[in-house]
C-alpha cells in the first residue's frame, strides 16, 4: 500500500513538472516572438538573475525540511521559521539588488536592467519562497496538492500571459504579471502551511533554527556551486557581449525536460534502494541496479538527442522566427551535453554518504566552464560560452567517474556499461544520419512537417532495431517495478 501510494505520488509530480514546463515552454515561445531581440534578452537576464539567486539561497534550506519535518512534533513551526528565514534572506539580496542596481547593469552590459531592479527583486523574492513548496508538501504527506497546484498555476499562467502578450504589453507590465501570479502561489503555499496540524509555539526557535543551519549549511556550498555551474556560460555572454546577442544565446541555451523528467527522476526513485544496498554492503548487486537503469535511460536519451541534433536549426527557427537562426548552433551543444545524463551521478555518490565529492565535482566544473569559455569564445564566438560548459560538464563527469571507481575499488572497464551505452549511441547516430540523408526535406515545405515526419520515421525505426537486437525487451518498461536480482543479468 505505502509502495502504490509513493509510486502514484511521484508520477503525480512528475506530471505537474511536465505540464509546468510545457506552459513555461509556450509562454517563452510567445515571449521571444513579441519583443524585439533587445527587448528579450533584457527579459532573459531578469529570468536569469531572479532564477539563480532564488536557487542559491532557497534550496539550501528548503531541503533541510525533509529531515526535520519527520522528526519533530512541532511541524508547522519548522516550515513557518524556514519560510521566515527565506523571506528575510531574500529581502536582503532584493535590497542589495536595489543598491547594486547600477553597477549590476553596467556588468551586465545593460542600462535598462537598473529600471526593472525593483521587479528583479520582487520577482526573486517570489521564486526563493517557492523553493520551499515542494518539499513541504511531500514532508506534511501532501504531494497530491502539490502536483494538482502545479498543474492548476500552469494552466493560469499560460493562459494569463497569452491574454496579457495578445495585448500588447510593456516589458516591465510583463514582469509584473508574473510576480502577482506567483504571489497568489505563494498564498496558497503559506494557507496550506498555516493548516498544518501541531502545537502553536513562538515563530521562531532559535535552538532549532541553529540546528536546522547546521544540517544544511554544507547543502549550501553544494547548491550554491551547482546553480552557479548551470548558469556561468550565461552570465559570461550577458558580461561580454550586447544584450541582443545575449537573447539568441539564452534562446539556443535550451535544456530539454527529459533529463529532469527521465534521468532525475529514476535515480531519485532509485536512491533508497542505493543506500539500503550500499550500508549492506552488497557493491555487485548495487552496480548492477545501476547499470541497468543507465542502460535503459540511455535507450531514450541517446535517440531524442539525435533527433534534435538533426533537426535543431528548424527547431529554432520555427519557434523563436529566423531572428534566432544562430541559436541553432548553441542548442546542438547543448543538446550534446545529454550524453552526460544518463545517470545522476550526484545520487550515486550520495547513497555512499561522501557528499563532499559533489561539492568537489562541482567546483570543477564552474572552473573549468570560466576557464574555457573565456578561451573558447576568442575563437568561436558566442558558441565558445557553450563550448566552455560543455568541457565542464566533461571534466565533472570524468571526476565523478573516478570516484565513483575508487569508491568501489572496480576496473574501468566494469565502472560503467561502457559496450552497451556505446552501441546504442552509434546505432542512433547512423539511423539518425541515414533517415536524414535521404534529402526528403524538397518534399516538405513546411519545417513542422519535416520534423515530425523525421522524427516518426527515426522512432518507429529505432524501436524496431531496439527491439530486434535484444537492446529493448517488454519486461525493460517496467523495470524499476522488478524487484532486484529478478531476471537474467545480461
Amino acid at each position: 500500500m505505502e509502495k502504490n501510494r509513493f509510486l502514484q505520488h511521484s508520477t503525480f509530480i512528475m506530471a505537474s513538472k511536465l505540464a509546468n514546463y510545457t506552459a513555461v515552454f509556450l509562454t517563452g515561445i510567445l515571449i521571444t516572438r513579441s519583443f524585439s531581440k533587445t527587448d528579450y534578452g533584457t527579459f532573459s537576464q531578469v529570468v536569469l538573475l531572479a532564477m539563480t539567486l532564488s536557487l542559491i539561497l532557497g534550496v539550501w534550506l528548503s531541503k533541510s525540511i525533509y529531515y526535520f519535518v519527520p522528526l519533530h512534533r512541532q511541524k508547522r513551526q519548522i516550515v513557518i521559521q524556514t519560510y521566515l528565514v527565506l523571506l528575510l534572506l531574500a529581502a536582503a539580496a532584493g535590497a542589495a539588488l536595489w543598491l547594486l542596481r547600477h553597477r549590476l547593469a553596467a556588468w551586465l552590459n545593460n542600462p535598462d536592467l537598473a529600471a526593472l531592479a525593483v521587479l528583479v527583486g520582487l520577482y526573486m523574492i517570489m521564486m526563493t519562497l517557492w523553493q520551499l513548496s515542494e518539499s513541504f508538501f511531500i514532508s506534511v504527506d501532501r504531494a497530491h496538492i502539490y502536483a494538482l497546484a502545479v498543474m492548476v498555476f500552469s494552466l493560469i499562467y499560460l493562459s494569463v500571459l497569452g491574454a496579457a502578450l495578445a495585448r500588447d504589453i510593456s516589458l516591465a507590465q510583463l514582469i509584473r504579471i508574473i510576480v502577482y501570479l506567483y504571489a497568489g502561489l505563494n498564498c496558497f503555499v503559506l494557507i496550506n502551511i498555516l493548516t498544518v496540524p501541531g502545537p502553536r509555539g513562538p515563530l521562531l526557535e532559535p535552538g532549532l533554527l541553529i540546528r536546522q543551519i547546521r544540517y544544511a549549511g554544507p547543502l549550501f556550498l553544494s547548491s550554491f556551486a551547482i546553480v552557479l555551474g548551470r548558469q556561468l556560460d550565461k552570465f559570461i555572454i550577458a558580461s561580454v557581449y550586447p544584450t541582443a546577442d545575449f537573447a539568441v544565446y539564452f534562446r539556443g541555451a535550451l535544456e530539454l525536460p527529459v533529463v529532469t523528467i527521465v534521468t532525475f527522476t529514476i535515480s531519485n526513485m532509485l536512491l533508497p534502494q542505493f543506500v539500503k544496498l550500499y550500508q549492506a554492503g552488497e557493491r555487485k548487486d548495487f552496480l548492477y541496479l545501476w547499470h541497468q537503469a543507465v542502460k535503459k535511460t540511455a535507450l531514450i536519451i541517446f535517440p531524442i538527442l539525435v533527433i534534435f541534433l538533426f533537426v535543431s536549426q528548424r527547431f529554432m527557427t520555427f519557434l523563436y522566427t529566423e531572428r534566432y537562426i544562430h541559436s541553432a548552433g548553441i542548442f546542438r551543444i547543448y543538446v550534446l551535453m545529454m550524453i552526460f545524463h544518463v545517470t545522476a551521478y550526484d545520487c550515486i555518490i550520495q547513497a555512499t554518504g561522501k557528499t563532499q565529492f559533489i561539492f568537489y565535482a562541482s567546483m570543477l566544473n564552474v572552473v573549468t566552464t570560466l576557464a574555457a569559455s573565456l578561451l573558447l569564445i576568442r575563437w568561436l564566438g558566442i558558441q565558445g560560452a557553450a563550448a566552455g560548459f560543455f568541457l565542464g560538464q566533461l571534466v565533472a563527469t570524468i571526476y565523478y567517474l573516478a570516484r565513483i571507481r575508487r569508491i568501489f575499488d572496480i576496473a574501468l572497464r566494469h565502472l560503467f556499461p561502457w559496450k552497451h551505452l556505446f552501441q546504442v549511441l552509434a546505432l542512433a547516430l547512423t539511423l539518425g544520419t541515414l533517415i536524414y540523408g535521404l534529402h526528403f526535406t524538397a518534399w516538405f515545405s513546411s519545417k513542422l512537417v519535416f520534423m515530425l515526419v523525421y522524427g516518426f520515421l527515426f522512432t518507429a525505426i529505432y524501436i524496431l532495431l531496439m527491439f530486434r537486437m535484444g537492446f529493448l525487451r517488454r519486461a525493460d518498461l517496467s523495470f524499476l517495478k522488478v524487484p532486484l536480482g529478478s531476471g537474467d543479468r545480461r
